[in-house]
């Protein structure tokens, strides 16, 4: 944060303040910078046109993102829904994986409940009269 103070302080003569407030006890991540004796204009200036440091970081960002890899969620076919109605109450987690080799046990478990078909319904309290 001190680069960011020495940076500024050096291009525009500018006094600066970095703080960083605390919420319940704890430092919070989010800075506050404030300038004395600035015009707003100047810097909203600086930062969106000349600063070089913002387009450095903003193109590390870009590169990083070119590179992620996004996995896209097979729907599940008539086949597994059968397979998942006729076995999830008898067979173990073991052999409906072994039926279901693409798909993870959570995500079947979800798939369940998005079915109505859950091994455990929760009951309701009985009201005592």
């Amino acid at each position: 944060m001190t680069f960011i103070r020495n940076h500024f302080f050096s291009k525009f003569n500018l006094y600066s303040k970095i703080t960083q407030p605390k919420k319940n006890g704890k430092l919070s991540n989010v800075f506050y910078i404030s300038y004395r004796c600035n015009s707003a204009k100047t810097l909203i200036n600086y930062l969106y046109n000349n600063a070089g440091l913002y387009l450095e970081r903003k193109f590390q960002l870009a590169k990083q993102s070119s590179k992620t890899e996004i996995k896209l969620r097979k729907n599940y076919t008539k086949e597994e829904n059968q397979i998942i109605q006729q076995f999830y109450h008898s067979l173990p987690k073991d052999k409906i994986l072994a039926m279901l080799p693409n798909r993870s046990w959570p995500y079947i478990q979800y798939h369940v409940w998005q079915m109505g078909l859950t091994k455990n319904k929760r009951r309701k309290k009985k009201s005592c009269i």
